[in-house]
Parts: structure tokens; sequence; C-alpha cells
């Protein structure tokens, strides 16, 4: 999905002590942590409703790691940060561009 838009695969799942990264990519202005949720069906609300304050802090917390980790997409000098949700239900594919932010 998000080589067909242009962007760059940087890592995929990618680990360090406070968790996993799904996807991280890169367009010419962003770096984008993407957190992919798969479901069957939306019977108990759907993959949206997987992604909790906690997971979101959790996410945002293994981002930083890796931004540590990679100083070269550091902001200010750097990319700036987005972090995206792909939620799969059934056949049904949805990318939700800046999901959240790092204050959740």
């Amino acid at each position: 999905m998000y080589r067909g838009l242009g962007y760059l695969i940087v890592a995929q799942n990618w680990r360090c002590r406070f968790g996993e990264l799904d996807l991280i990519v890169q367009s010419a202005r962003h770096l984008v942590f993407v957190e992919v949720k798969a479901r069957r069906n939306a019977l108990f609300g759907g993959p949206g409703a997987a992604v909790s304050r906690a997971q979101r802090e959790r996410i945002c917390t293994t981002a930083e790691c890796f931004v540590n980790a990679h100083p070269g997409y550091a902001e200010p000098d750097g990319l700036s940060i987005r972090f995206d949700v792909v939620l799969i239900c059934g056949r049904t594919v949805e990318r939700v561009e800046g999901a959240f932010d790092v204050d959740g």
C-alpha cells in the first residue's frame, strides 16, 4: 500500500525493549510509524477499537527509541513524525493518516 503511494519502506517489525513497530515508511517530508490492525469482522468494535490509549503511548515510546537509534531521522533537521493506522476488516482496508500524535 505505502510503496504504491511513493513511500520508501524503512523497516518492518522493528523491535526494541519498549515494543514493536509494524511498519516504518518515509516520504519526502515525513517519517511515518504505521500500526496495522486486522480483524475478520467488526463484531467486537472492529480493528480500530484495538488501538487503545496505552497502545498509542507504547507506539510513541517505541518510535522515540527508533529515532534515538537512527538520529538522522530526528526533528528539527530531519523529517517530521507522523503516526498512521491501517485498519483491515475482512477485505476492507482503511488507512488513517495522522491517526494520533505523540500526546496520544
